[in-house]
């Protein structure tokens, strides 16, 4: 058998026929096979760690890789950083492409970053929340003690 390489995964072969007894002998034919990469399974949904403020955490798995941003870029790590607070984002899994597998994309995980909140651990009723600009506070005044 005689094989030719026409291109990644297309290969055209040489198939030599053996006619039984009282046959006509066939001349050889020549077949092209085309191979295409196989389906690989479709990922699960990535499972969120961890949230702080400003990054999301999520379980990896081998072979996968994860998007934060549509799609644009890809990382196989488990953490993005640098995320603005209080904002859901989308994250996308994909089987990614490899010699013998195509790249499937599959479902995503909507998750919110938390909100920053600043307590004042001296006046116990005084809670804020951060909104990434500055801020002035007044505390209140202390109330005098009563005489005894």
């Amino acid at each position: 058998m005689t094989r030719t390489l026409l291109q990644r995964g297309v290969v055209r072969t040489l198939v030599d026929l053996d006619a039984q007894s009282g046959y006509e002998e066939l001349q050889p034919q020549y077949a092209t096979l085309t191979i295409n990469k196989a389906t690989p399974a479709r990922p699960l949904a990535p499972v969120v760690t961890g949230v702080t403020d400003s990054s999301i955490t999520i379980e990896v798995v081998d072979g996968m890789a994860y998007s934060i941003d549509g799609g644009v870029t890809w990382q196989t790590t488990d953490t993005f950083t640098g995320l603005n607070r209080d904002t859901t984002y989308e994250i996308k899994v994909k089987a990614v492409e490899t010699a013998c597998y195509k790249e499937l994309e599959g479902p995503s995980t909507m998750q919110a970053t938390e909100k920053t909140v600043v307590t004042f651990e001296r006046f116990a009723d005084q809670t804020v929340e951060y909104t990434g600009h500055a801020q002035t506070y007044t505390s209140p005044s202390p109330t005098p003690a009563s005489p005894p």
